[in-house]
């Protein structure tokens, strides 16, 4: 997309996979935030309660991920003379950037294009990252499960960028989701 992003309406299926069975799993990128808390907040809000809430670890900076994301950098038509600037929601917690700086950097190894790291609700900020590229030609990829406000927020901070889509429905995400629901379901199985 360039000059921005539109936000799409979010819907509770977009983040949280319903299986055969009424368990859920909830899709939570990075512990930044308080995951636990917000996929049982997500589940109480729901039209149907599911029998039991399969709980993984967040998804994190798993391989699949960082292909996918490449994958949606590559969908821009970037070129060689393009800079990344990674962007994520950011938190109070220094650990939890350095992880998110980390993916940058994985990001940038794939990629072979120059990343920075920046973040919508701290700093650096989407501008300081376009700054430190020190080009007039960046794409923004989002560290995101899905469109939203806070993306929304960073369109708005760098019109006349291109913005890569986020993460979304890419397979990548699909087999890492079915993934930790089997091992959710492994581990049940052995403390059964």
């Amino acid at each position: 997309m360039h000059g921005g992003c539109a936000s799409e309406p979010q819907q509770r299926d977009d983040v949280l996979v319903r299986s055969g069975s009424d368990d859920r799993v909830g899709c939570v990128l990075g512990s930044g935030r308080a995951p636990p808390q917000q996929v049982e907040g997500a589940f109480a809000a729901g039209v149907h309660q599911p029998v039991g809430v399969v709980g993984p670890d967040v998804l994190g900076a798993d391989e699949r991920l960082i292909a996918a994301v490449c994958d949606r950098i590559a969908a821009t038509g970037v070129r060689g003379d393009h800079g990344i600037a990674l962007t994520a929601v950011g938190s109070s917690s220094a650990v939890a950037n350095a992880r998110t700086a980390d993916v940058a950097r994985r990001i940038e190894l794939a990629t072979g294009r120059r990343t920075e790291i920046c973040f919508a609700t701290t700093e650096p900020s989407v501008r300081q990252a376009i700054s430190a590229l020190d080009t007039d030609r960046v794409v923004v990829a989002p560290w995101l499960l899905a469109p939203g406000l806070l993306l929304d927020r960073v369109a708005a901070a760098a019109p006349g960028a291109v913005f890569a889509a986020t993460i979304g429905n890419h397979p990548l995400l699909t087999d890492l989701v079915l993934d930790r629901y089997r091992s959710c379901l492994t581990r049940d199985m052995l403390v059964a």
